[in-house]
């Protein structure tokens, strides 16, 4: 039998007794039992090994890391509690001592955390690796790395559950009941990404998107006042710059111009909406009726704006100027009323991504992408519904 012991404090939470304490992370894997991604332990999900491996990259190249509480449970009879202070409003302080068992998972299991547990023990395997085949200079960055880690810590909640079906509940209920973060949530409180502080100051700059984006919600429908989500910006100004090929996954880094055309690019973009479309040009002026727009246009849907970005980016990137583009775009100004009949070109050319009287096109990948390619050969090609 292992055992360890922290000092801590106690107190009641949920009907149960809680430890609270702070853990070496070179020592986790000491309290905490490893997953085994071919191998989960009983009551947690399987553990994604590049999910942790990525928690283990942020630690390692981030000194101001931050992650929440590690949750364990432990059975009852593998802890044990010696006060050294008098209980105040409902906390002891004092040491707790655990009985880790013989195997791992025997005493001690994971509520939350599983990813946060696997990223931080591979993270040291990592090191000891690397340091092992690394050159001299290599080798001093890799020990900088791996003292700072040595002397930061984590906060363990320990609950104690003996009960395998009151864990299991403990998993889903931590799973189910915080709000789920908001994609645009995201965007405005990531202040690392170079993509998303340009969102936000074109956000600030830009009539099309000024007033006009909602910064909370991820869909806009009905009654909404607001044009677009700002998750939906974020794709807008992705599709702007790679066109049609791997859209989804630009950012600051796999975009290989610099930060200052990354803006230009996307802005470019804004003005050829508003060049191209009034209806959209009317937000900017303070004239624009969001719900109106979803009812009787497809430029109310974030869909075909997203068809638009993949083809402004893909003619852009294929030398064709802005203003070429907005001539191109003003030919199809007079094609996007809703809902589909059966006289749209859309209809005639794209009909599974534009059934009969949808207000929106498919938003599946392969459609987007189809959407996309379509506007773009009309470029050179266009059907005798654009003369």
């Amino acid at each position: 039998m292992a055992r360890v012991e922290f000092s801590a404090t106690k107190h009641r939470m949920g009907g149960r007794d809680v430890y609270s304490f702070t853990v070496p992370l070179a020592q986790l894997s000491a309290l905490a039992p490893v997953p085994n991604p071919d191998q989960p332990f009983p009551g947690n999900r399987r553990v994604n090994p590049r999910h942790g491996n990525l928690f283990g990259q942020y630690i390692r190249e981030r000194y101001d890391w931050v992650a929440p509480p590690i949750i364990l449970r432990v059975s009852e009879h593998a802890v044990h509690f010696s006060a050294e202070a008098s209980k105040s409003d409902g906390v002891t302080r004092g040491k707790v001592t655990i009985d880790t068992g013989s195997v791992p998972g025997e005493n001690i299991g994971i509520i939350d955390g599983q990813h946060r547990v696997y990223g931080i023990h591979h993270t040291f395997e990592k090191l000891d690796g690397d340091r092992e085949r690394a050159e001299v200079q290599q080798m001093e960055m890799i020990d900088e790395v791996m003292n700072r880690l040595k002397q930061e810590s984590i906060t363990i909640e320990l609950f104690v559950e003996d009960r395998q079906e009151k864990y299991e509940q403990m998993f889903f209920d931590i799973a189910e009941n915080p709000l789920k973060m908001r994609k645009g949530i995201k965007i405005r409180f990531n202040n690392e990404d170079p993509l998303d502080r340009m969102l936000m100051k074109m956000l600030s700059q830009h009539p099309l998107l000024t007033k006009n984006v909602d910064e909370e919600q991820d869909r806009v429908a009905g009654a909404s006042p607001y044009l677009i989500p700002l998750s939906a910006v974020q794709t807008l100004a992705k599709g702007a710059m790679a066109g049609l090929g791997g859209f989804s996954g630009v950012t600051a880094e796999t975009w290989t111009r610099s930060i200052d055309e990354m803006e230009a690019r996307f802005e470019e973009y804004l003005d050829a909406l508003c060049a191209s479309f009034p209806k959209l040009q009317a937000f900017t002026e303070g004239d624009g009726d969001a719900p109106l727009l979803r009812q009787t246009s497809l430029l109310g849907s974030a869909t075909m704006l997203r068809y638009l970005a993949m083809a402004f980016g893909e003619l852009r990137n294929d030398e064709k100027s802005a203003q070429e583009i907005v001539a191109h775009f003003k030919r199809l100004n007079a094609h996007m009323a809703a809902p589909v009949t059966e006289s749209a070109i859309w209809q005639a050319y794209l009909p599974n991504v534009f059934p009969l009287g949808a207000k929106a096109g498919s938003s599946r990948n392969q459609d987007l992408a189809a959407a996309a390619s379509m506007i773009v050969e009309w470029f050179d090609d266009a059907p005798e519904e654009l003369d």
